[in-house]
């Protein structure tokens, strides 16, 4: 299986760090030239980019990287179609590649055809479902159907998946790695790998990016009436229904920071021994 990862071309560090990463896992890659969010100009962003939606959405408006972010993956979902590909694995520069990814990968790429999912997320994912999981042969891992999920810096998607998503992204309105919000909607089927198997390196720029999120998110206003549905909603499915469906659904929280303590992530560079 191929992967494209993600690059801004300033950030020759990280391209190096991940360059070398892959090479080490013997996974065949592209280097895509990146968005640059802070360089895009006000023509382009109204063509892809809804204000309206977006504020009707969120609460607020998508920082410039936000949208860069967006355009960059779906920049990378092209290539997956144009290029015929049935999947390829997409990352971001800033990610830690474990020794485990190429057995994964070469798993899922002979589970395509089955239509198991459209993207599997290799990340940390905050809860699972138990059921319908199947472990991965030959790993200690499992795919499971993800229940709440963040991060976009590592996952396989299908071409059918890079179909949709695309399709979705017509116009852009929220982050791209609001898995929840695809599951929701119903756009691709979204599993993940458990336990996760890549990571964050010390070049992440995810804490840059929620920096940016919160200078933004501290001027969120939906209004009172709005603001207390919302409120309203969270507790009744955090205190009830969430309380009711977990054993139905056998939901699980999945630790975070296993990968991490297991294995050298500094720039993604020094492994410890494999």
């Amino acid at each position: 299986m191929k992967a494209f990862v993600l690059n801004l071309e300033r950030h020759t560090e990280r391209r190096d760090a991940i360059e070398q990463q892959l090479k080490t896992r013997e996974i065949e890659f592209e280097i895509l030239s990146a968005v640059d969010g802070q360089c895009l100009s006000a023509d382009t962003l109204d063509s892809v980019y809804s204000p309206s939606k977006t504020q009707a959405f969120l609460g607020r408006q998508l920082t410039k990287g936000e949208i860069g972010c967006v355009m960059s993956h779906c920049m990378a979902l092209r290539r997956v179609v144009s290029d015929n590909l049935s999947a390829a694995l997409i990352l971001e520069d800033d990610a830690f590649i474990s020794p485990m990814v190429k057995n994964i990968i070469d798993s899922l790429d002979g589970s395509i055809l089955s239509g198991d999912y459209d993207v599997c997320l290799l990340t940390h994912v905050a809860k699972y479902s138990e059921w319908s999981s199947r472990q991965i042969s030959g790993t200690e891992s499992f795919l499971v159907p993800v229940v709440d999920a963040y991060l976009g810096s590592g996952y396989v998607v299908t071409n059918r998946g890079a179909r949709r998503v695309i399709d979705y992204f017509s116009t852009i309105y929220h982050p791209f790695d609001y898995w929840n919000t695809f599951r929701r909607k119903r756009v691709i089927e979204v599993k993940a790998i458990v336990p996760y198997v890549i990571g964050q390196s010390e070049l992440s720029t995810i804490s840059e990016l929620d920096e940016e999120r919160r200078r933004i998110s501290a001027g969120v206003s939906f209004g009172l009436i709005e603001s207390l549905k919302r409120v309203v909603r969270r507790v009744i499915y955090e205190k009830f229904i969430y309380q009711i469906v977990k054993p139905i659904l056998r939901i699980r929280r999945q630790p975070k920071g296993g990968l991490e303590k297991k294995f050298d992530v500094s720039q993604g560079r020094k492994l410890k021994a494999e």
